[in-house]
């Protein structure tokens, strides 16, 4: 029911749908529609505030899972509701909506993600219909994805461990390209487990319980194995060919993990130039006497080192040149974010700028259209990934998809 007009809200979704709700804050009453219509054909439930009075009104008397808010409310603004929306403890995904421009934006948008809020868009007036559409759907993959992590958590670690000792986690791979060719350079091993009792567990859920519970080797070992047995024959056709394995904070400060790693790719037939071994920001920082070992004997047998994930945690210059990286993998979140994001971008250009002064291969993750990846390469971006490219596929088709050469 919409409190504002009476009418009972309908939505373009099946009925088996998990429902979601969302409240437009705004006092132009066109843009408003706009935004129901949107959010009402993706399955919210939608209530209208004209005024920051009513939407403190609404937001007193319900949780919603989304809230859309104008900036420029007439004698208020919607500061005024963000900051209310965190002083109460309530968490809503949050999206900025004005006509004001880019700095403004982005500055509510830091201010808002300053008080712990979930910002997860900004947009200028006027509304583009397909950019806040994949918001919003981004946003409910993400809170069923949450929902569905939260559930798999409770996973025993004994199921786990038979798991990863009968191989029901195999890899999936997808590729990376060269931004200025288009050629195939390379392949990213991602973890994926069907499980015939559990059905299909997120790969950050799996991968907690096996760390949590002593596994953190034993699952790198079998995706190593694994991995080396298909990409073998890719990299003897292709010689600079490049396959990229991730490895936990656990699996990182082993002292043995190095000599584990060529023994893998002797009894593999691969060669240490092929593997790059991806590392997260705050896995480099987790334990860094042990690191640096473990990163230091790795290079100097050839392997290559990423640091995956930059952007998002505290990596300083110093920490990136105490570590013999050759690559930096940008993050997801600000690829996505760059073209309509002047924050985002701005991080992106740094990224570059740093890579090149370091001479570091550049990789940017989440590439999904022609126009980002465009972007990415007039501006120094060695390679790309992401579903523009290519979903993550088993071994079997990765074969058929890759040059025979």
């Amino acid at each position: 029911m919409n409190m504002h007009t009476g009418k009972t809200v309908t939505a373009a979704v099946p009925a088996t749908a998990a429902r979601r709700s969302l409240l437009v804050i705004d006092d132009e009453e066109v843009q408003r529609m706009h935004v129901q219509s949107i959010a009402r054909n993706l399955g919210f439930d939608v209530d209208e505030a004209e005024s920051v009075r009513q939407a403190l009104d609404c937001l007193a008397a319900h949780d919603y899972d989304a809230v859309v808010v104008d900036l420029s409310l007439g004698d208020h603004d919607g500061v005024e509701v963000i900051r209310n929306i965190a002083r109460s403890g309530k968490r809503p995904d949050v999206i900025v909506l004005s006509g004001h421009e880019d700095r403004v934006r982005d500055a509510v948008v830091r201010f808002g993600r300053a008080t712990g809020l979930s910002v997860i868009g900004q947009f200028k007036k006027p509304l583009k219909a397909q950019e806040f559409r994949q918001c919003l759907a981004n946003a409910t993959a993400r809170a069923e994805h949450l929902a569905e992590r939260k559930i798999a958590l409770d996973i025993p670690v004994e199921d786990v461990r038979v798991a990863i000792a009968s191989g029901e986690i195999i890899p999936a791979y997808q590729i990376q390209v060269s931004l200025e060719t288009g050629a195939v350079v390379g392949i990213e091993a991602l973890a994926r487990w069907r499980s015939p009792k559990h059905g299909s567990v997120p790969p950050d859920v799996f991968v907690e319980i096996a760390e949590k519970g002593g596994l953190a080797m034993a699952l790198t070992r079998n995706m190593l194995t694994r991995v080396i047995a298909d990409a073998s024959p890719w990299c003897g056709r292709m010689q600079d060919f490049r396959v990229a394995v991730n490895v936990s904070a656990a699996v990182l400060s082993d002292l043995t993990f190095p000599e584990q790693v060529m023994a893998a790719l002797k009894a593999g037939g691969m060669r240490p130039q092929n593997l790059t071994i991806e590392v997260t920001e705050t896995t480099v920082l987790s334990d860094i006497i042990n690191n640096a070992d473990v990163m230091s004997r790795l290079c100097i047998k050839g392997i290559s080192l990423s640091l995956d994930n930059f952007g998002k945690g505290p990596v300083s210059l110093k920490t990136l040149s105490d570590h013999p990286f050759e690559e930096i993998k940008i993050d997801r979140a600000f690829v996505a974010e760059a073209y309509r994001d002047a924050n985002a971008w701005t991080i992106v250009q740094a990224t570059i700028e740093l890579a090149k002064l370091r001479d570091m291969r550049i990789v940017a993750e989440g590439i999904e259209s022609q126009v980002m990846s465009d972007l990415l390469r007039e501006n120094g971006v060695d390679c790309g990934q992401g579903y523009l490219f290519g979903h993550p596929i088993p071994g079997a088709e990765m074969a058929g998809r890759l040059p025979a050469r």
